[in-house]
């Protein structure tokens, strides 16, 4: 199978004849019934029904029209970003991504792709993930980063990145030198934690009704660098994903302890995207995402050990 081949059978369908298709393609007419043989000996089955009345599509002809036609498009998306990038024309990138994510995540997938194509305009829509996947619904962009997925017919998730939670402490805290930590032992000891109404604020208090443990939360806010700066002053620890804390595990301004028997969901990272309205410079951000180790980079997310008799 080749892309003349899937050219000439969408001349063939939209012209309604071998003969307008080998006059629309500039090619002899045996050309034309030679790459419509050659195509359905790969595909294994008949794509027209031959009549001196016009040529119609078999069922499975039908069947491959829209995946024919995805091809066609996207490589000329593909060839239309590949001129532009040769003659260094801008092109307009919009994400939409959560807050925590776009001060942690996004920065680094970003400088790498720019990089790549320094000519491209980039405008980031940080909004919480319900938002993020309104805004895609709603066509205002085409593609963003959030921290879960949900069923959904006219939108496409792809995961990026998974890990557990961790009890997130401050170098000068009693608890720092711990190599684990219970639940029970958290419960004992106060909570930087987001306000009420957050859904990984729900899932926390969650675990903890379920296992009938107590949850000692003494300070709440929306900001995660405020959060951060107060556990770092030893007002508190926080329950987190590393990642969520930036840099601050890497160079062990904040400590990160594995939880024992962890009964917390992975926190996951998934780009979501309408891949029928994506545009040639939104596909290479997508290739970008999806080649890159960002996952496994130490500067993304630091590389830990994971917690004692975790539940995956």
């Amino acid at each position: 199978m080749n892309l003349e081949q899937i050219k000439t059978f969408l001349a063939i369908h939209h012209s309604g004849s071998f003969q307008k298709a080998s006059e629309e393609l500039f090619i002899p007419q045996p050309t034309v019934s030679q790459r419509i043989l050659q195509l359905e000996k790969s595909v294994g089955k008949p794509l027209f029904i031959r009549r001196k009345s016009g040529n119609q599509l078999t069922a499975e002809g039908k069947a491959f029209y829209p995946y024919a036609l995805k091809i066609l498009r996207t490589l000329e998306q593909g060839q239309v970003a590949v001129d532009k990038a040769a003659k260094q024309e801008e092109q307009q990138l919009e994400i939409g991504c959560t807050n925590s994510l776009s001060n942690l995540f996004l920065f680094k997938v970003l400088e790498k792709f720019i990089s790549f194509f320094p000519k491209t305009n980039v405008k980031v829509h940080s909004f919480s993930t319900n938002n993020v996947i309104h805004g895609i619904r709603m066509g205002n962009f085409n593609l963003g980063i959030t921290r879960y997925s949900i069923e959904d017919s006219e939108l496409s998730f792809r995961m990026l990145n998974s890990e557990h939670i961790y009890y997130i402490v401050s170098p000068d805290s009693p608890q720092a030198a711990c190599p684990s930590v219970t639940l029970k032992d958290i419960g004992h000891h106060p909570l930087i934690m987001y306000q009420e109404g957050k859904q990984y604020r729900e899932t926390v208090e969650f675990v903890f009704k379920r296992l009938h443990l107590n949850l000692y939360i003494q300070y709440e806010m929306n900001n995660l660098e405020l959060i951060k700066q107060m556990v770092a002053a030893n007002y508190g620890a926080t329950l987190f994903a590393p990642s969520y804390m930036g840099h601050e595990v890497a160079k062990r301004s904040l400590i990160a302890i594995p939880i024992e028997d962890n009964p917390f969901p992975m926190r996951q990272t998934f780009v979501i995207y309408n891949k029928e309205r994506l545009s040639s410079v939104e596909n290479l951000f997508l290739d970008h995402l999806f080649s890159s180790a960002i996952r496994k980079n130490p500067d993304s997310a630091p590389l830990l050990p994971p917690p004692h008799g975790s539940i995956n």
